[in-house]
């Protein structure tokens, strides 16, 4: 019987296969599209923005994650200006309460919400932004792009979209993390991944963490296509010899479709928010996973990170906490690793050995 993730798989390799060859038809429709609400200023002058629109309507939480310095600086840069954000799903306007944003809309972007999709964009057409910018490259972005009016529409440069973000922008040629690459888009200043959590948020956390006896070690096992380790690597990792000590606790981050975890002998914890799930994070001393959301919502919290890396590339998708460690590992043996982590859990823990 074939495995729903396997069928998930070829239906994700078959849409990156459409995307590579329906370019020109992509194309064609943007220079159409261009028509209804071109850019009315063909000079673009930063100092003269009052209202600003950022569109990230991705579904990936770690990609909308790396949006969080973008935003930061960019109400650095305009701390008096109008900034609104929209978003793919409403689960993702709690990730940004606390970045100072004067609106976070939702676009339902999908063939079964385009009713709703399209009420959001008769909605978003009644107000004239100074400027509706997408950071990061995306076809549903820049078809929503096309329906809004705006003095200036800016992204990086892509000659498909070309006709409907008219002040485009030479991206750099250096690999940079994705989380810092959008920065360079407006010249904003640095600014850090970091999490927006709130002085309640902050308080509870210290309580906590002084009532904390023991090392607390979270693992999610969950990822997307190939990225995903088998349930034997993370069985040798949490069973190893080295870890098997009074003073550590295992506590697993479940999947919302999750039924069960790894085993009965650790915690299990399954989050109704995101920001619950980003105060169970920052409360640990340590969180290992794959490429995936939760590894960078830890990552951005500040809880040390072991991020295992298989087919993305670290220097793009990698932790960026100081005390984060990002693993390659290639091999058609994983397990082989699973020891080399338990070492190095071991070196981080030895602190709280009884």
């Amino acid at each position: 019987m074939v495995s729903m993730q396997r069928i998930r798989n070829v239906a994700r390799r078959f849409d990156q296969y459409r995307r590579r060859h329906s370019h020109l038809l992509e194309g064609l429709v943007y220079k159409l599209l261009a028509m209804i609400a071109p850019a009315t200023k063909t000079h673009f002058d930063p100092q003269q923005l009052d209202s600003i629109l950022v569109i990230r309507s991705n579904k990936r939480l770690g990609n909308v994650l790396f949006l969080l310095p973008f935003l930061k600086a960019l109400r650095q840069q305009y701390p008096m200006a109008k900034i609104e954000l929209l978003v793919a799903r409403s689960w993702q306007a709690e990730l940004f309460c606390g970045c100072a944003l004067d609106a976070v809309h939702v676009s339902n972007f999908s063939f079964r919400h385009l009713l709703k999709w399209c009420r959001l964009l008769g909605r978003l057409r009644q107000t004239h932004y100074d400027m509706v910018v997408m950071p990061f490259r995306s076809s549903s972005d820049t078809l929503t792009a096309a329906f809004l009016h705006s003095h200036y529409k800016v992204a990086y440069h892509h000659p498909l979209h070309q006709s409907i973000f008219r002040h485009s922008v030479s991206s750099a040629q250096r690999l940079e993390h994705a989380a810092f690459s959008a920065l360079k888009l407006l010249n904003l200043p640095d600014a850090p991944f970091q999490w927006p959590f709130t002085q309640e948020e902050l308080e509870l956390l210290r309580r906590h963490n002084l009532a904390k006896n023991r090392y607390r070690i979270g693992f999610f096992r969950g990822a997307r296509g190939e990225k995903i380790l088998p349930k034997s690597y993370w069985q040798q990792l949490v069973e190893s010899p080295l870890l098997q000590r009074a003073d550590i606790e295992w506590v697993e981050i479940l999947a919302p479709e999750a039924i069960d975890g790894l085993s009965i002998n650790h915690t299990w914890l399954k989050c109704l928010s995101l920001r619950e799930l980003a105060m169970h994070l920052a409360e640990l001393d340590l969180f290992v996973s794959a490429d995936t959301g939760p590894l960078h919502l830890a990552d951005a919290v500040g809880a040390p990170c072991i991020g295992l890396f298989s087919h993305t590339d670290p220097v793009i998708y990698g932790c960026l906490n100081v005390h984060s460690t990002n693993l390659v590992d290639t091999s058609e043996a994983p397990n082989l690793a699973a020891e080399q982590i338990a070492q190095h859990i071991q070196r981080l823990s030895s602190s709280y050995a009884a």
